[in-house]
């Protein structure tokens, strides 16, 4: 959990000024803070917003007295460089069919001087690097640079387990030069959305105005504001493309088939494939084989099919892509056949003059690449590569190199120049600016040296001499440098290319080549082994044209000759006969219909076909309480909805095309099947994907986990529009185990009085005699107990303060002890178990009071907790190091949690006691038992009342089954 304020705090003595400021703003509780609702008619809302009381101290930044404003029952702007000001948000319902308007009709205000209002700090998380072993000094290095703490030069750093966490203070000279106001406006309206199939638009009120430069602040103690909702004459369709399309496979007496490939090249399908793939092949007219891919039909080349018969020789051949995407590399090619002839390549070039010139090489480009290193928080801009072949570490005055052996095969040796480009990305950022420093030599030249800084990307593109290339083996050599001043660096490297003139001759009997230009071209391309040589223009994959070419035998090899006319780039692919290739996999596809109009569901299972019998007794045992459940198979999404290939997008277009056509509409998904980040298995794990997760950018942990981003189904906000779950199952036996829990523990309510049990676990405030920059987690945990009442009884475990001189025993032993009683408190029995303080994916605290290796100690089979984790991490499921602590939690087999719900990213502790605030009056307040819609709702207010990030809507995972009624008393 990330410290929310680690700057110098100096609380102001409140001189008459102050106490007169504090007094005209305590109100009575009834509206402290609050913003209540005064009239209401059908076309209009009248709130009314009455300040309370408001807080200020100094804080002290880069030597710089600023102050600090708060106000009670709210919350505070969060943009990075401008003032922190008090903010009060109210989520409003909009009416069918209506638009909203506001206009503020009483807001009377007062001025007061001597305020210089701090700004909100840029705060990015940055990963602890592994240690690694300094071979000069026989010594470990830390990984990271020496931390910044106390707000030097208005910036600070904090360790927070695997990760550095930075703040840097900066104001934006936009704002605080002039001389007005800010913010502008005191009333705004914005989110507009839907959350499920209500509009709905955030209102805003920032009851204090800041102007920089005459130092004042505007307060507003009353403002009255009207919301008005008029007809919205403007049609907005929110519908997804899926919901328009129509599928490509007509029915027929045969099924369609489905083709996977993971290269580039021409690939040749047989009477006999079709025969073993379960295809009767005796009633095929083989000019209705038709060829598709992403809903596109290509032309393919059809031998023997005049005779109307797919019999034994006759064969098909198409010109298959592996897929460029950055969930899988493999493409997905269909083959249908029906009653409609389908499409074939057409014939392209002529036969060369043999007199004139032919083109005897092209320009290629070497592609280097390898994805073995993976960066979690870095780079910090969305869609960026996190994925990379190599990181440097360097120690001061050191350097390190990394040598890259690659092969150029077919080298023209030719005059003039090329190009090389490398793909670099900083790691690290110090306060020595340059702090990063690398050289390029290429065949032991250099070619580069650059000194750059910090977290950019470095991607030189350097002219070379095409002599500096060498035919076969070549080397690239990167170092990189920690000058002077420079404690540790840190340097990723992506990728290089190189462009050079290759010859053309096969390799492999097989070439890939192009030309740009805009003329007529002879070819001649050498070296195959046969005479059977197949040419095809391969520019348009769907269009693609045999080349008419000639043979000739040369130097006891053969060669293609041809002639074409060239119109910007044209791309060919020129191959001997028996060297076609064949697909990866051809399978028989299952027909789901997941368009049908006549679908319609309450609670829709997506699960890996591995897992579809042990998750039935879930769908038997939900029916049996009145919902209409449908279970659908992971790779029938990824059929209909992303044309077969792998992709968790295709599981958001299913859902949303459901809850736009299918009737009922979901109100509950559950995906059955665990994740893995890894999605196209570089590190060669194995760990599979059973049901991918969608990758969401987050501006403190760069691309962070995310189910809820599945049902964000209506409109383009991110409010979650179907309450979703996940069993995080790599077996059957542990899906089994989980339904076991879910069905036993329903049937088992009415519980004993052990259900009246809340238990809440805390982190320390004091550690090693300090107190902790992260919070006060057991005053949090305070005041989640606050919430209860009667029947609900809170049990209270937390980590005891500790004095610095602790020794490692004494520390021990009160770790030891906390242990054993959060044990002890989970086996009792308790109703719902709440973790608040530091945490990292299998553990909480930093002293490790309970970790994932302490769940098989637990034995509450009949009193399972449902278990919820205000804290960093423990909700990290794509991992294929191994299960985060909630996953242990629910998949426990006969003990543990029923539920979990936390963070799959990292957050701020006053943030965290935000949502555990909304959940507690949510489940012990307004007694709602729906697992799913608990979390759902308390998220979404949250959000919404006290204006958290919109990305604390993506970042919170739910393991289970959002339909669970929790067996409350």
């Amino acid at each position: 959990m990330f410290e929310q304020n680690k700057i110098k705090k100096q609380y102001l003595i409140l001189t008459p000024f102050f106490l007169f400021l504090f007094n005209l703003f305590t109100l009575s509780p009834a509206y402290s803070g609050e913003l209540k609702l005064i009239s209401s008619d059908s076309n209009s809302l009248v709130y009314e917003f009455k300040a309370g009381g408001i807080k200020s101290h100094n804080k002290e930044i880069n030597g710089e007295l600023f102050q600090g404003i708060s106000l009670e029952n709210s919350g505070s702007t969060n943009i990075p460089g401008a003032p922190i000001l008090p903010v009060k948000s109210k989520l409003i319902e909009i009416p069918s069919g209506k638009k909203l308007s506001y206009k503020i009709i009483e807001a009377r205000s007062n001025i007061y001087k001597g305020f210089y209002l701090s700004p909100y700090p840029e705060i990015y998380s940055q990963e602890i690097l592994i240690p690694q072993q300094s071979k000069e000094n026989n010594k470990t290095i830390p990984l990271y640079p020496p931390l910044i703490r106390g707000g030097q030069g208005g910036f600070s750093q904090e360790i927070n387990g695997n990760f550095i966490i930075s703040k840097r203070f900066a104001i934006n000279g936009n704002i605080y030069s002039k001389n007005e106001f800010y913010p502008e406006n005191i009333v705004e309206i914005s989110k507009e959305g839907f959350i499920r199939n209500q509009k709905v638009a955030l209102l805003k009120i920032f009851p204090v105005q800041f102007n920089p430069v005459s130092r004042e602040i505007r307060v507003y103690p009353k403002i009255k504001i009207q919301i008005s909702f008029e007809p919205d004459i403007q049609k907005v369709n929110f519908k997804s493309n899926s919901s328009q399309k129509t599928s490509i496979f007509s029915a027929t007496q045969f099924p369609s088939l489905k083709i996977a490939i993971k290269e580039d090249g021409i690939y040749r399908i047989t009477s006999s494939d079709l025969e073993q793939a379960g295809i009767d092949t005796s009633t095929i007219d083989p000019k209705n084989i038709r060829m598709f891919n992403k809903e596109n039909e290509l032309a393919i080349l059809s031998m023997g099919e005049n005779d109307g018969v797919f019999d034994d020789g006759d064969y098909i051949e198409f010109y298959g892509e592996k897929n460029n995407g950055e969930f899988t590399d493999t493409n997905i090619y269909w083959l249908v056949i029906d009653d409609t002839p389908g499409k074939r390549m057409n014939n392209s070039g002529t036969s060369p003059s043999l007199s004139k010139p032919f083109e005897s090489s092209f320009k290629a480009i070497y592609h280097g690449e390898e994805n073995i290193e993976y960066t979690q928080t870095i780079p910090k801009k969305e869609g960026k590569e996190h994925w990379f072949w190599h990181t440097f570490i360097t120690e001061e005055n050191t350097s390190k190199s990394f040598t890259i052996n690659f092969t150029l095969n077919n080298l023209k040796k030719k005059n003039g120049n090329t190009s090389l480009k490398v793909s670099f990305q900083g790691l690290t950022d110090v306060p020595v600016n340059p702090d990063h420093h690398t050289q390029i030599f290429l065949n032991d030249k250099l070619v580069d040296e650059k000194k750059w800084d910090g977290f950019s990307e470095y991607s030189p593109n350097k002219t070379i001499p095409h002599s500096l290339l060498k035919n076969e083996e070549n080397t690239l050599e990167i170092k990189a440098f920690a000058d002077k001043g420079i404690t540790i660096d840190g340097i990723n490297l992506n990728w290089f290319e190189i462009g050079y003139y290759k010859l053309l001759a096969a390799e492999n009997d097989s070439l890939i080549f192009s030309k740009t230009g805009n003329k007529n071209s002879q070819f001649k391309v050498t070296n195959f082994s046969t005479k059977n040589i197949e040419v095809f223009d391969v520019t348009d994959p769907y269009e693609v044209k045999v080349i008419k070419a000639k043979t000739k035998k040369i130097a006891g090899k053969f060669a293609a000759l041809f002639k074409d006319k060239i119109e910007g780039e044209k791309n060919y692919y020129a191959i001997e006969k028996n060297k076609v290739k064949k697909s990866d996999t051809i399978e028989i596809d299952e027909e789901s219909a997941l368009k049908s109009s006549g679908n319609g569901a309450d609670y829709i299972i997506i699960t890996h076909k591995d897992f579809y019998d042990a998750i039935n007794p879930l769908k038997v045992f939900r029916e049996g309480k009145g919902l209409n459940v449908k279970v659908v198979k992971i790779d029938d999404v990824y059929d209909e909805f992303s044309s077969g290939i792998f992709t968790p997008d295709a599981i958001r277009d299913f859902l949303k095309f459901t809850y736009e056509n299918w009737n009922p509409k979901p109100q509950y998904v559950l995906l059955v099947g665990d994740a893995n980040y890894d999605y196209k298995d570089y590190i060669k794990s194995g760990v599979k994907n059973y049901i991918p997760v969608k990758l969401v950018n987050t501006s403190f942990f760069g691309p962070t986990p995310s189910d809820n981003w599945f049902v964000s189904v209506n409109g383009d906000d991110k409010f979650p529009d179907i309450y979703i779950g996940r069993i995080p199952a790599k077996t059957k036996e542990e899906v089994e185990a989980v339904v076991n829990k879910i069905i036993n523990y329903e049937n088992s309510q009415p519980f004993s009085d052990w259900n009246n049990n809340v238990l809440l676990i805390s982190d320390n405030y004091i550690e090693d005699g300090v107190p902790d920059d992260g919070g006060n987690f057991p005053n949090l945990s305070d005041n989640l107990a606050a919430l209860l009442s009667n029947p609900f009884i809170s049990q209270k475990t937390y980590l005891s303060d500790y004095p610095k001189d602790t020794s490692d025993a004494q520390l021990q032993n009160i770790v030891s002890a906390t242990r054993t009683e959060i044990i002890n408190g989970i086996n009792d029995g308790a109703l719902l178990t709440n973790y608040t303080g530091h945490g990292d994916k299998v553990d909480w605290a930093r002293e490790k009071i309970f970790t994932s290796d302490d769940i098989p100690s637990l034995s509450n089979n009949n009193k399972l907790t449902f278990v919820t984790t205000l804290n960093c991490l423990n909700g990290f499921f794509p991992d294929y190091l191994g299960e985060s602590l909630g996953e242990e939690f629910l998949l426990a087999k006969d003990k543990g949690a029923i539920g979990f719900w936390g963070a799959t990213g990292v957050g701020f502790n006053a943030d965290y006691e935000k949502i555990g605030t909304e959940l507690f009056k949510t489940i012990f307040q307004n007694k709602e038992k729906t697992l799913g819609k608990a979390v759902t709702d308390s998220l979404i207010s949250a959000v919404t009342n006290t204006y958290l990030p919109d990305e604390y809507l993506e970042d919170l995972a739910l393991f289970g089954d959002p339909a669970l009624q929790l067996g409350l008393p």
